[in-house]
């Protein structure tokens, strides 16, 4: 037995077809031959595998781009990422794309955030955050965050080297995007700022240097994501800046924030949606709803959703539960663990004073 609960005993093989074929193979009666054709084992690799190859290049219309980010309504999701950064009609020269495409970066960036706004309505229970990119001067990328200006939605803009089918090679700022998703998807409650991210590089542009501090804050007062080089090697973002810049919600400002607070909000529905709805009132009484309300922030606190904080050592306060009807109304002030961005030291410096008896 190689594969079972027993696994970590001594093989046991059996030798049954060995005996019979030794008994049998000296007599005239019955004779054994081996079928062709049968095969054990992993198959021969026939050809070298390649990253992402094999592919065609095929034409992507504007509609066909619709089509696709409408399909995604069908789809449970956090994150979406528009894999393209600038018009078809830029891409086509490169060689990125069929002469036959005449899709629109500005249409498919208001269309990933039409669907991630109607998907984080209450009806629709699927909230989600579009990391969107856009490559052109710097004033345009500036231009195409404040047209997007969404709390559901991130701008990378900046070109990067990263490893692809033929190594290590440049991609459109697209590809930042992916690496943004998928370092917040896997951090959970935490965060990607002053986070590395597995890149080989970032392109210099003419008008923008992430070293200089006035354009780092100028990004980010126009609610790009930026990546900096550090001077003991690598890369990592600046902040989880996203496009919605002008407000004092530090939740709406955070990509973290935005993505922790709608886990709480939809593991909250689901829960009360699977325990709680449909129960009788005289099962289900005001009381054991809100006794289920801190059992779910119990969780939240576990899972590092929510802290202490001075006014709530919980990690939430003033929850309340109110059954009127066949409506059971929830409400509960909670502590989301944010992000450190600011770290600001009081230094005080003064003189030596000695003195020196004998």
């Amino acid at each position: 037995k190689l594969s079972s609960s027993e696994g970590y005993q001594p093989a046991r093989l059996k030798n049954d077809a060995v005996q019979f074929a030794a008994n049998t193979s000296g007599g005239g009666l019955a004779t054994m031959t081996l079928a062709t054709g049968t095969q054990s084992g992993l198959p021969e690799v026939t050809s070298a595998p390649q990253f992402l190859s094999g592919g065609t290049k095929a034409g992507s219309t504007s509609a066909e781009w619709s089509d696709a980010i409408d399909a995604c309504e069908a789809i449970t999701t956090n994150f979406m990422v528009p894999l393209a950064s600038q018009d078809a009609s830029l891409d086509i020269p490169l060689g990125l794309t069929d002469s036959s495409s005449t899709y629109s970066i500005d249409a498919i960036n208001a269309a990933v955030k039409s669907n991630v706004l109607l998907m984080s309505e209450l009806l629709s229970r699927q909230n989600r955050v579009a990391i969107c990119s856009y490559l052109g001067t710097y004033a345009q990328q500036k231009a195409a965050s404040g047209s997007l200006s969404s709390f559901r939605v991130g701008l990378c803009f900046q070109e990067i080297m990263a490893l692809g089918s033929n190594g290590i090679q440049t991609f459109q700022p697209w590809m930042a995007a992916v690496v943004a998703a998928g370092m917040q998807a896997a951090a959970g409650y935490k965060g990607i700022v002053k986070k590395y991210a597995n890149i080989s590089g970032i392109l210099p542009k003419p008008d923008f240097n992430p070293q200089r501090p006035g354009d780092r804050v100028n990004a980010l007062e126009a609610g790009l994501l930026i990546l900096e080089s550090v001077t003991t090697g690598g890369y990592r973002w600046v902040s989880d800046q996203l496009t919605y810049s002008a407000d004092n919600n530090f939740v709406y400002n955070s990509l973290q924030a935005v993505y922790v607070a709608d886990l709480m909000a939809l593991t909250l529905i689901q829960d009360f949606d699977n325990t709680i709805v449909g129960q009788s009132v005289a099962d289900i009484s005001a009381q054991a709803a809100l006794a289920f309300l801190e059992s779910e922030m119990f969780n939240f606190l576990r899972l590092r959703f929510i802290a202490p904080s001075d006014d709530a050592p919980r990690g939430f306060k003033n929850a309340s539960v109110k059954l009127v009807g066949g409506a059971l109304q929830i409400y509960v002030e909670v502590k989301l663990a944010g992000l450190i961005y600011f770290v600001p030291i009081q230094f005080n410096i003064s003189q030596v004073s000695q003195t020196a008896n004998q």
